[in-house]
């Protein structure tokens, strides 16, 4: 059950996203790349880092088509300019990168300054949500596991080209609601909830990590969707890649993931 409630969100701590099936607290602001749903713990810098580092070195055992001999496993990050980071947080309304859009196709971006000025006028909204894991959800934490081709440009400030996320589509309707308070149409389907929980990159033939040759391998076969945007998949779309005991299963289309 998810309960929306009012008020201040200095006193709340909880775990990390990944670290099980207690409720966790989340916390609408805005940042200039967007509006999100922020976690509670984790509110410093070095707070976030921490966690996007430890995300990192589990999600080697999540991702089950890894390849550590062309394959490199790196936190998330951003450009500074993006504003604070964020470990853990959830797309609400995005500008920057995949911008994310209602069911009626109006992407949010041109509604930007009204988004601002409408969440000014609101008390603090704290979301008590539910931990995506395992044991509170129909399948493994492995098979929640989904890929997204970033945008070229923020390849080295993000740490790589692909985002690997969890998804988070059992909080759907809170984004709804707060999206509806902010004055947005509903969250488009083709518009993913999730957690970003890394990046993952190539590793070339000396070791070293290589953003432009993982992206050249993986962007010409990478599905797109009707807009163009890249589809979100259930596997990566080169199995060679992956080592003999990666799946036989063509990539899936899950939809057009929200930037981070």
């Amino acid at each position: 059950m998810l309960h929306g409630v009012h008020g201040s969100e200095s006193a709340v701590k909880s775990s990390t996203v990944l670290d099980g099936p207690d409720m966790k607290k989340f916390v609408v602001v805005a940042q200039p790349m967007g509006i999100f749903l922020r976690p509670l713990d984790g509110e410093s810098q070095e707070d976030n880092h921490r966690l996007a580092a430890t995300a990192a070195q589990k999600a080697l055992a999540m991702i089950k088509s890894f390849n550590g001999e062309t394959m490199m496993i790196l936190p998330c990050t951003i450009p500074d300019h993006w504003g604070t980071f964020l470990f853990g947080k959830i797309t609400v309304s995005n500008w920057t990168g995949l911008e994310t859009y209602d069911v009626n196709g109006k992407i949010d971006t041109q509604f930007q300054k009204n988004i601002l000025e409408r969440l000014k006028t609101l008390k603090p909204l704290v979301y008590s949500l539910p931990v995506p894991d395992s044991s509170d959800s129909s399948m493994p934490v492995s098979d929640s596991i989904r890929f997204l081709l970033g945008r070229k440009e923020f390849d080295a400030s993000c740490n790589g080209p692909i985002v690997v996320s969890q998804s988070y589509e059992q909080c759907r309707h809170v984004i709804n609601e707060i999206r509806s308070s902010l004055g947005l149409g509903h969250l488009h389907p083709d518009c993913k909830v999730h957690v970003s929980i890394c990046r993952l990159t190539g590793r070339n033939a000396e070791g070293k990590r290589d953003d432009q040759l993982f992206r050249n391998m993986m962007e010409p076969r990478w599905p797109t969707l009707p807009s163009g945007a890249p589809a979100m998949l259930s596997e990566l779309p080169i199995h060679a890649l992956a080592g003999p005991e990666s799946s036989d299963q063509s990539p899936t289309a899950d939809s057009v993931l929200a930037s981070r």
